[in-house]
């Protein structure tokens, strides 16, 4: 069994490395089951069936691939169904996990996986967060336009490569300004992320968490 995580970049970037895999192993359309989310949410009974076409034995192909293109809407419950299969997995399966932001799933799922991480393109070199933290207001909103988030998919992207960059930053610079500096972005990176996965609008969380490091800098 493989079972692989791809994380980051957008939706069609995703789905093209796991089309690519797909062809890779001949997997026949007819053994590819797909699990879309319904009203934002993937319940434990879609994955149950899921798995359960996981375990009939392919026919035109050597494989059967688990396809999950949205897997951040998975329950934990399903999250929960979905482990034990990873855990004991039939040796003819292949599952896809595709998502922008790798910390909604259990810890214990992705150790079970590989994982595959895609760049975000926004910048978040260490201008960017000068500019997150400068003295004044038209900073802000530079840092608002520049890094227009149009879906919560993106959202989540681009707050997972910013806590790779933020931590790459305080690896490279230990020094406290850096430190103390850093520990306001972190904590607002932490509301926006709990804000998009409670589904607040994209727009609002994201305006927010710009504007709000304006007022701890």
């Amino acid at each position: 069994m493989h079972a692989y995580i791809i994380t980051g970049g957008t939706k069609e970037e995703r789905e093209k490395i796991i089309a690519g895999r797909i062809a890779d192993n001949h997997v026949a359309p007819t053994e590819i089951h797909s699990i879309v989310h319904e009203d934002n949410s993937i319940g434990i009974s879609l994955v149950r069936e899921g798995i359960r076409r996981l375990h009939l034995l392919p026919i035109a192909s050597q494989h059967n691939v688990l396809h999950v293109p949205d897997a951040e809407y998975l329950t934990i419950e399903a999250q929960n169904a979905l482990l034990k299969t990873l855990e004991e997995p039939p040796f003819h399966t292949i599952i896809f996990l595709g998502l922008p932001d790798i910390s909604t799933l259990l810890p214990t799922i992705i150790s079970r996986c590989q994982t595959i991480r895609l760049s975000y393109s926004a910048s978040t070199d260490d201008s960017f967060f000068k500019n997150l933290q400068a003295p004044d207001s038209t900073s802000a909103g530079k840092c608002i336009e520049a890094n227009s988030l149009q879906n919560r998919e993106e959202a989540l992207a681009f707050a997972g490569a910013l806590e790779h960059a933020l931590f790459a930053r305080l690896r490279a610079n230990a020094a406290t300004k850096v430190l103390f500096s850093s520990i306001p972005i972190y904590n607002a990176l932490i509301t926006l992320r709990r804000q998009l996965t409670q589904n607040v609008n994209t727009k609002l969380a994201t305006d927010w968490f710009f504007l709000s490091l304006q007022k701890c800098r």
